[in-house]
């Protein structure tokens, strides 16, 4: 199967899904068909990357199921993390002044207030809406706190989460008119108001992925490269190097001029048949005698 090609003629080399509403159902399950799916573009030679409004382990039910080697971009590329879910690649958190403003904001509005920094998730009750619809989601348990202004290090999103509809609309525009110009806010769902950091288009998040595959991934690439390039060249010789080829030749102009020139220095003597020794000085005595 060959790589998928584009409207323009070129391979498409990586390509970059959505979670929610993409790669898993309405009731957040991944199914077989869009599994299969993934596998069928690593077959054609083309790279699968993810990226999510969720955290970094929101998305580790996707891990083993789609076999994913490539970085994983959560909070919307706020952190850029390997699968292994330890590696950080890179990290765009909130600043301490915004993290202070939107929340400030959202409670304002009484909106209830989450915070996500790159590796916990803090709500102020288990009990309001939405917490445990987003617990089974991304799959791990907040961390409870009523202090949230003291949480303003390694803040990744802010979510504002209501089933009043207008005042979360309210509060989206609020916090757009307020923190625009470092905070983008949006809502993915009409209940949930995300607000992480300002984007500035996504052309850089296409290029951060294919270029921060890891040494490892780079070294396994090659290797498969040359062992195609091997497997295609033993085919073409049939497993034996083409006596007229270009490396032979140069072998043995080589061979016959480094023997011309020890006949020349009487390092070895012209008549004596190969295979044969005989006593004469040696190719380094005799430049040492001239």
């Amino acid at each position: 199967m060959t790589a998928a090609p584009a409207t323009d003629g070129k391979p498409i080399r990586l390509v970059i899904a959505d979670v929610d509403g993409t790669l898993v159902t309405h009731d957040k399950v991944l199914t077989k068909r869009a599994a299969e799916s993934v596998f069928k573009l690593r077959d054609a030679g083309t790279q699968f990357a993810v990226t999510s409004g969720r955290p970094p382990h929101g998305m580790a039910m996707l891990i083993d199921p789609l076999k994913l080697d490539e970085p994983l971009a959560a909070f919307n590329g706020g952190v850029v993390i390997q699968p292994d879910l330890k590696t950080v690649l890179r990290q765009n958190f909130l600043s301490p002044s915004a993290v202070k403003q939107a929340v400030q904001l959202i409670i304002e509005h009484k909106l209830d207030a989450w915070i996500y920094t790159d590796l916990v998730w803090y709500v102020r009750d288990l009990k309001a809406p939405h917490v445990d619809r987003e617990e089974w989601t991304v799959k791990f348990a907040p961390v409870v706190t009523k202090d949230l202004e003291s949480l303003m290090d390694r803040v990744a999103k802010v979510v504002g989460v209501s089933d009043d509809l207008n005042a979360v609309q309210r509060c989206e525009k609020d916090v757009q008119d307020a923190c625009g110009a470092t905070v983008s806010a949006a809502r993915s769902q009409p209940y949930y108001l995300d607000q992480g950091q300002q984007r500035r288009g996504g052309s850089g998040d296409v290029r951060f992925a294919e270029n921060s595959r890891g040494r490892d991934s780079h070294h396994r690439r090659y290797a498969e490269r040359r062992a195609n390039v091997c497997e295609k060249r033993r085919k073409h010789s049939h497993g034996k190097r083409k006596p007229g080829s270009a490396k032979v030749r140069n072998l043995r102009h080589r061979f016959q001029r480094r023997r011309r020139l020890r006949e020349r220095h009487g390092a070895i003597h012209p008549q004596a048949p190969r295979g044969e020794h005989v006593e004469c000085p040696t190719y380094a005595e005799t430049f040492r005698r001239e």
